[in-house]
């Protein structure tokens, strides 16, 4: 199963990294949350969400990785279909969704 994050393992790794070092060096999460603005670029988590991530990976699953969702995966239309779909509706734009 793919990740589906928000954030990549690179970047809830280096999360982790720099909460666990929180108590040594004295950092605050507004200035983690700096760092991963500086170094990543881009949207950065919470101070809560930078506390549930480092509780998931060292409490509850030991992974930086999502875990495993229940229910029905989603099913993605391949390019394939979305064609055959449109050759459809250009040959017979009249033919109800569930004749088609």
């Amino acid at each position: 199963m793919a990740d589906t994050g928000v954030y990549t393992i690179q970047e809830r790794l280096m999360v982790n990294v720099w909460v666990l070092e929180k108590q040594r060096t004295g950092e605050t999460y507004e200035e983690i949350r700096e760092n991963f603005f500086n170094r990543f670029s881009k949207a950065v988590p919470s101070g809560a969400n930078l506390q549930k991530l480092e509780k998931k990976t060292f409490s509850s699953t030991g992974s930086v990785l999502d875990a495993k969702r229940s229910g029905t995966p989603k099913k993605y239309v391949d390019d394939d279909v979305g064609d055959r779909l449109n050759a459809s509706l250009k040959r017979s734009p009249m033919k109800s969704t569930g004749k088609r």
